[in-house]
């Protein structure tokens, strides 16, 4: 019986120290989710400063944010940026995208008196604006997807073509 209670001690001592190691492992799992998380928004919001000083200097009326977008874009096709390094911040900023349409429904709100009498107007421009960016985006995603298809099928005939040339060359004295 004393046997047992101390080979149960023991592995209740385990147990605690496990139950603490894996506790200690978490948090510094968060911590490290979090430091990735302040880096990655940090970066981009680095490119949204870069994208507005550019909007800024060109002598077309383009808004900082659509510049910032097109170089982030830039950086992803270019394989410049990895989207896995900016993975932690895309996911967590689209997780709460909802919240940040809430200022531009108050703004909305706060001008009714200024729209009340064209509210239909303001109903029909909402509705055409929304077919409209429905239609471009899923135009977009198709012109993106045959881009990347045929940029993909010319990288396997390179690869392809680069493994039969060696092939060529090797010879046998």
């Amino acid at each position: 019986f004393l046997l047992s209670q101390s080979d149960a001690k023991k592995d209740s001592d385990k147990s605690d120290e496990e139950d603490k190691f894996m506790h200690r492992l978490k948090i510094k799992q968060r911590w490290g989710w979090f430091v990735s998380l302040c880096i990655q928004i940090a970066f981009l919001l680095g490119v949204c400063y870069v994208g507005n000083t550019i909007a800024s200097y060109l002598p077309l009326p383009i808004p900082g944010n659509i510049c910032s977008m097109a170089l982030l874009l830039t950086l992803l096709l270019t394989g410049i940026i990895d989207a896995k390094k900016i993975a932690i911040a895309s996911r967590f900023l689209l997780s709460y995208m909802s919240v940040f349409f809430i200022p531009a429904g108050v703004t909305i709100l706060t001008c009714l008196p200024i729209i009340q009498n064209h509210i239909p107007q303001f109903i029909l421009v909402c509705a055409i604006t929304t077919v409209t960016v429905f239609l471009v985006t899923a135009v977009t995603v198709m012109l993106v997807s045959r881009v990347q298809r045929i940029v993909i099928s010319k990288l396997a005939k390179r690869k392809s073509t680069k493994s039969h040339s060696f092939k060529l060359r090797v010879r046998e004295d």
